[in-house]
Formats: C-alpha cells, sequence, structure tokens
C-alpha cells in the first residue's frame, strides 16, 4: 500500500495545495504576505507554490505539462494526467516541515499579540 505512487502523490497534493492556499488570492481572504517566509525557506516555498500552480490545483491550465495529455476537442476540452511529475525530495520534505513550524509560530505569535 505504502509503495503505491497514487498514495504518495495524493498525499503530496494535499500538503501542496493546503499550504499554498494562504498564499494564493481568494476572494474571501486577503493572502499572508511572502515577507512572512523566512529567507533561508524561500526556494522551497517558490518550488511549492510553483508545484501547486502548474501541477497540483490547474493541470488543466497549464498546456506545457508534460503529464497533461488534451483528450476532447471543442469549447471544453477535457484533460487526462498521464504518470507522475517528479515528487518531492526528502529533504524538500524535511525543509517543508521546518518551515510549516516556524509558520506556526509566527501565526501563533500575531493571533496573541492581536488578542491582547
Amino acid at each position: 500500500m505504502y509503495d503505491s505512487p497514487y498514495l504518495a502523490q495524493t498525499l503530496e497534493t494535499g500538503l501542496v495545495v493546503t499550504y499554498a492556499r494562504v498564499f494564493t488570492n481568494s476572494q474571501r481572504y486577503t493572502p499572508v504576505p511572502e515577507t512572512w517566509i523566512p529567507s533561508e525557506h524561500e526556494m522551497v516555498h517558490e518550488e511549492l507554490m510553483a508545484r501547486r500552480h502548474r501541477y497540483h490545483a490547474h493541470i488543466d491550465r497549464a498546456p506545457t505539462n508534460l503529464h497533461l495529455r488534451k483528450i476532447t476537442e471543442g469549447p471544453l476540452p477535457g484533460f487526462f494526467a498521464v504518470g507522475f511529475p517528479d515528487v518531492l525530495t526528502p529533504a524538500q520534505l524535511e525543509e517543508f516541515d521546518e518551515l510549516a513550524w516556524k509558520l506556526h509560530g509566527l501565526v501563533a505569535a500575531d493571533i496573541e499579540r492581536l488578542e491582547k
């Protein structure tokens, strides 16, 4: 079960989309400013955001995606994902974990400051 590429891809998609949501414009809220990203984690943040935009959240809007195949014609074309993109490396996942904890601390401190 744990060797399944589908499971790994599903878990990574959940991580990336959930992480990126707070940095993405929405009609309901203002995104967290990217100035909150510690400089030592800017590269992994950019990689996570790029993965969100080009594969995990909007595969249908990325015509240059190597894992995308058009399967229908017409005003509403359909797409099908073929294969998997490269997954996050163990080092990227470890850095993502560190970044998430740092951001959690920033948010908690900001909430505490606002409650005073």
